[in-house]
């Protein structure tokens, strides 16, 4: 995983944090101390609100992290609801790279951490890697998918993210 650019104390002094914007950031008029427009205009490729600054772009929820608690902000920041638009501070919490790797979503498949075999059989796999994860195999993707919540569970605990099964 790479490391995230530091963000500079000059950028920090050029947005106010607003929850009514969509990007919860707003650029502060030079002179007047008023905001102006929304900061943060585009989404980049994993959808997340960037703005730019000097040649660079920075991520809009590290920005209202580093704008609440400081410029220290953690390697990894969670949205709580997953929600990657949704920057109110009260979305965000410190996160960790386990934690990310259970966010992440196969797009193929009709629930996380479940994978059809040849055999049609159903894989069920949960953990960043193969030697500390859960790999078991079930003979329905049910099974499988509540066998992945329970792991999941145990795993990650608050930052678990399960499947809905009707």
């Amino acid at each position: 995983m790479r490391a995230p650019k530091p963000i500079p104390q000059s950028l920090l002094d050029e947005v106010v944090y607003d929850e009514e914007s969509p990007s919860c950031l707003y650029w502060v008029r030079t002179g007047s101390g008023r905001t102006s427009r929304v900061a943060g205009s585009n989404k980049n490729k994993r959808g997340y609100w960037r703005i730019p600054h000097k040649a660079s772009a920075y991520i809009v929820h590290r920005l209202i992290w580093a704008i609440h608690y400081g410029l220290d902000v953690p390697p990894v920041l969670d949205h709580i609801n997953g929600d990657k638009s949704d920057n109110r501070i009260i979305n965000l919490r410190d996160g960790t790279e386990h934690n990310q790797a259970n966010r992440d979503t196969w797009v193929d498949n009709r629930f996380k951490g479940v994978h059809p075999t040849k055999s049609g059989r159903f894989r069920m796999f949960c953990g960043m890697h193969l030697e500390e994860g859960v790999n078991k195999m079930y003979d329905t993707e049910i099974e499988a998918a509540l066998a992945y919540n329970e792991a999941a569970l145990r795993l990650y605990g608050e930052y678990a993210h399960l499947n809905t099964i009707n």
